[in-house]
């Protein structure tokens, strides 16, 4: 993949994660102008830990085989649709265990249903910086990079309006740099939880 190729993904990814970001921020300020008789709870940005994990695989790291991913990380619920998260990401490979991806990133979601749909799609993106280890064999040394990174997802949530909701989501994610055997590209496929924080585990309903 050539250099000018490269400029255009992260221009784009860029600019989708940006204007999702703008929206949901401008969204959520309108919201809090809201009817002087709202109260001050329902204007209140709802917190949220997860943790997922799943099946993956990797490009250019020396491997053939399937690995598997643990991500955790934070989430605000800026807008009923829109998403903000902090994640981070590790995986390995089952077969090569000395294979390792790390890569922590600033991600915004979007969600297609009504607000009050229990079961929601959404699309993503993100923004990270990342490192990789290759799996390291005869002629084929091991080489360490760190490199911007961006990701793409889509996914479904489930339970969205309880205290627990679980998601399962799709993610490419792909490095910017070259390693000595090409662009680290993995793609995997997760479950998840996601946690309430503080008062938000008062609430039987709070839109994740």
């Amino acid at each position: 993949m050539n250099l000018r190729v490269r400029a255009r993904i992260i221009l784009g990814l860029s600019l989708l994660l940006f204007l999702n970001l703008f929206v949901a921020a401008s969204s959520f300020a309108i919201d809090a102008k809201g009817p002087a008789k709202s109260s001050k709870s329902n204007n209140k940005v709802a917190q949220r830990y997860f943790l997922g994990f799943g099946p993956t695989t990797y490009s250019n790291l020396n491997t053939s085989g399937a690995g598997v991913i643990f991500s955790g990380g934070y989430i605000w619920n800026l807008d009923p649709e829109f998403d903000l998260l902090l994640t981070a990401d590790f995986g390995t490979s089952f077969k090569h265990t000395d294979l390792i991806m790390l890569c922590p990133q600033l991600k915004g979601r979007y969600s297609f249903s009504d607000p009050e749909a229990n079961t929601t799609a959404y699309a993503g993106a993100g923004m990270g910086i990342g490192y990789s280890q290759n799996h390291s064999s005869a002629g084929h040394p091991k080489d360490n990079i760190m490199s911007f990174a961006v990701s793409v997802a889509a996914g479904i949530k489930f339970y969205r309006n309880t205290p627990y909701p679980i998601f399962a989501e799709l993610e490419h994610l792909m490095y910017i740099e070259e390693s000595a055997y090409g662009t680290p590209i993995s793609t995997s496929l997760k479950v998840g939880i996601a946690i309430p924080i503080g008062s938000s585990k008062k609430s039987s309903v709070s839109s994740y």
